[in-house]
């Protein structure tokens, strides 16, 4: 006569925990399967300060690639394309499937072009600006300094922690557009601050970046005289 065994299962916590963590893992692995996570998904920036610390990461690649931060304008064939351009494929990196395409052979406003540089809105925005793909218009704008005969000033000529790059809402720039801000318009007598000026969402300062590529906050309190001290880097 076969007897048989019983056997009484235990419930701990450390069972418990032990059924949920593979419920999670399956549910993760399902879920990977039937959604697989896309590059883009991965690599959008999460935050005004991480957009710029994004820029400061392209301009260094720019750098390395050329020799030298990448000028206001970049010309080729007879037609003028912005910096933005110029970085756009260094900032998702080499391994990244998000490319944009951009034909430098073509003018800036060609439709296939502003179509490429729509498409990386989110990076070349403040997360509190309208960020969506497809979105014409750009936050991030770079400072212009003309020298004594009246050319501007390369920003390999400026001080590390003069500021090159500075947010600009309402600036109605296109990210593909080769316009910027001049440095001389901030200080014409209308005031640093404003649309199409330094201007942000943010209640109390304005996102920059320096050359040396760290990002800073610009007060919307700061007096013109400090201000112009502070952009140049003393």
């Amino acid at each position: 006569m076969n007897s048989q065994r019983s056997v009484r299962l235990e419930v701990t916590p450390a069972f418990i925990f032990c059924m949920l963590l593979s419920a999670a893992i399956s549910g993760l692995v399902a879920y990977s399967y039937f959604f697989p996570p896309t590059s883009t998904a991965r690599e959008v920036p999460v935050s005004c300060e991480s957009n710029l610390e994004g820029i400061a990461r392209a301009i260094h690649c720019y750098q390395t690639t050329h020799g030298e931060l990448p000028p206001h304008e970049v010309l080729h064939n007879g037609h003028k394309h912005g910096w933005r351009a110029a970085i756009a494929d260094f900032l998702t990196g080499e391994s990244s499937v998000w490319k944009s395409g951009y034909d430098f052979g073509a003018s800036w406003d060609s439709d296939s072009n502003r179509s490429s540089m729509r498409s990386f809105s989110p990076f070349f925005n403040c997360t509190e600006e309208n960020t969506a793909l497809g979105y014409p218009y750009t936050s991030f704008v770079m400072l212009l300094r003309r020298s004594a005969d009246n050319t501007f000033i390369s920003p390999n000529e400026l001080r590390p922690k003069a500021v090159l790059i500075v947010e600009s809402s309402d600036s109605r720039i296109e990210t593909g557009e080769p316009r910027d801000l001049k440095v001389a318009d901030l200080f014409d007598g209308n005031g640093p601050f404003g649309p199409g000026r330094l201007n942000s969402r943010h209640e109390y300062h304005v996102n920059a970046m320096c050359v040396d590529g760290s990002v800073i906050n610009i007060p919307k309190t700061i007096s013109e005289n400090e201000l112009k001290k502070l952009l140049a880097g003393e």
